[in-house]
């Protein structure tokens, strides 16, 4: 019988990290610890009003050393034992580098330097850039892993804003690193980028990487001239998160007290970590849920011949290796009730029990067509039909509107637009038999995920795992470490069961039919759709 063994999965999202350990063989929950980025969290390098969102590579390196100390200290049993690491954070989020994957923001002369820290997912800075690009491929078939559209939440685009706002930069900046590739690396050692070994995740649905070609388009440096030497020097080969990117480096051993023998996981995107944790499979569609959402879906590949006009990403072996993995979302979810939130919290500055009382209150609202309605562009549309730059809309206020009623009109929104991403994918031959929710919102608003169920008139399933992509991060920890032979088996071993089941009230549908007809038409009329 096999000896125990334990495996660490680490979880960047936007505003902390979340570091699991698990027993590889049972699934169980070791301990799990939780890292605020502190200098993220006061703001810093951040200006809303330019959708600017940078963040320091030191809030990623602090937790990365909190978050191994912290699980060290609750288990010490355990500790020796431990057997691989996976990591996986938000993207596209990168950061200008020199040849030895230093980030230029590590230097002192641009230590406060926004354009040299990482660019986070939520950055659409650079809108300009990215509508140059889609100009430039339009219609072409390097556009058909992201449905057709150039999103600024992608990788040369940001790379390319990065140069502009701080030409200087340019001197020096040899690669742009993704998180997810840079933190792997930095346990292994890798001070050669082009030991770095890249995940798919960014690449293929970021980057315009072809996987027949295996390359990126040229008329990339035509549009964006000043990425020219980044766009030479990026690797062309990528793997997927079930490869080694190497083993624990003596600096980090001495500083966690791990073993020399860890295994450290190729990174990647925290969505598609989440899907492999709540064990997305054909007809399982996984809905992660937080301040922005990304519903996930796998198809065996070849199963769906065409691109899908209105998907973000299309790729093969992103989520399950083997699998072609389609990615939808909204570009704000929880993002878009914390705005109201914050509007209603202006006067008092006191934003505590307001989230509860608009849930305890909207749970009690029967849909009527007197409500007012809105669409859930709060920070622009990913999918479908990709526009950054549309606003969100509230029509049929009145006087007699109430906080609830307005709070309920944005949960039906991004139910509406839940419910539009779901037919689009099921419309062009991906099989939905089953939803699974995860993130956040879905542990912690009964509201929102009942509104789900009845606008998609669906039941939804709850993952009873509190960090679901920490937990895909393990399992595919599990396949590095030699416990399963691949991620689907891990699955199937060791995934978690549902927390809660949400099944839709009928006597709704017509009436939320009827109104998500009107979301439709308000979309049209200011959205661009």
């Amino acid at each position: 019988m096999m000896d125990s063994v334990y495996v660490i999965g680490l979880d960047y999202g936007t505003d902390s990290a979340r570091g699991l350990l698990v027993d590889a063989l049972t699934g169980e929950e070791v301990a799990s610890s939780q890292f605020a980025f502190p200098r993220w969290a006061e703001g810093r390098y951040c200006n809303p009003q330019q959708s600017q969102f940078r963040q320091h590579p030191l809030d990623a390196l602090e937790a990365l050393e909190g978050l191994l100390k912290d699980l060290a200290a609750a288990a010490p049993e355990q500790w020796s034992n431990v057997k691989a690491i996976n990591i996986d954070c938000t993207g596209c989020s990168p950061c200008l580098c020199d040849s030895h994957l230093k980030p230029l923001s590590l230097r002192k002369e641009f230590s406060e330097c926004p354009a040299a820290m990482f660019f986070m997912w939520k950055d659409h800075s650079s809108q300009e850039e990215s509508d140059r690009l889609q100009t430039a491929l339009e219609g072409t078939s390097w556009l058909d892993t992201s449905g057709g559209k150039h999103s600024p939440e992608s990788y040369w685009s940001k790379v390319a804003r990065a140069l502009s706002e701080c030409p200087e930069l340019e001197r020096h900046a040899y690669a742009a690193v993704e998180m997810h590739d840079y933190l792997p690396a930095v346990l292994c050692g890798i001070t050669d980028y082009h030991e770095l070994k890249e995940s798919r995740a960014t690449i293929a649905a970021k980057a315009i990487w072809d996987c027949q070609s295996k390359e990126f388009p040229a008329v990339v440096t035509d549009v964006l001239p000043s990425v020219s030497g980044i766009f030479t020097n990026k690797n062309r080969k990528n793997y997927t998160a079930d490869a080694i990117q190497g083993y624990l480096c003596e600096e980090w051993a001495s500083r966690t007290g791990l073993g020399r023998d860890v295994v450290v996981g190729v990174g990647h995107l925290d969505s598609w970590s989440g899907a492999v944790g709540a064990g997305v499979a054909r007809g399982r569609l996984v809905m992660n849920l937080g301040t922005s959402s990304a519903y996930i879906a796998v198809m065996p590949t070849g199963a769906v011949t065409k691109p899908i006009d209105g998907v973000l990403c299309q790729v093969e072996d992103l989520a399950v290796p083997g699998m072609t993995g389609f990615e939808t979302g909204l570009s704000s979810f929880g993002d878009d009730y914390a705005w109201l939130k914050k509007i209603l919290s202006w006067a008092s500055g006191n934003e505590e029990g307001i989230m509860e009382r608009l849930n305890r209150e909207a749970a009690g609202i029967v849909p009527s067509e007197n409500l007012p309605l809105s669409t859930d562009w709060f920070n622009g549309r990913r999918s479908p039909s990709t526009d950054m730059s549309v606003k969100a809309a509230i029509s049929g206020l009145t006087l007699a509107t109430s906080p609830a009623e307005l709070y309920y009109s944005i949960v039906e929104s991004t139910a509406f637009a839940t419910k539009a991403v779901v037919d689009l994918l099921a419309g062009n031959g991906v099989e939905i038999s089953e939803l699974v929710a995860i993130g956040g919102i879905s542990h912690k608003s009964p509201f929102v995920m009942q509104m789900l169920s009845d606008v998609l008139q669906r039941p939804i399933r709850v993952s009873s795992c509190s960090q679901t992509c920490a937990y895909g991060a393990v399992l595919f920890a599990t396949v590095n470490a030699g416990v399963y032979p691949d991620v689907t088996s891990a699955q199937n071993a060791i995934c978690k069961t549902e927390e809660a089941v949400y099944t839709p009230r009928l006597e709704y549908s017509e009436i939320l039919t009827d109104r998500y007809g009107r979301y439709l038409e308000l979309g049209r009329r200011t959205g661009r759709v």
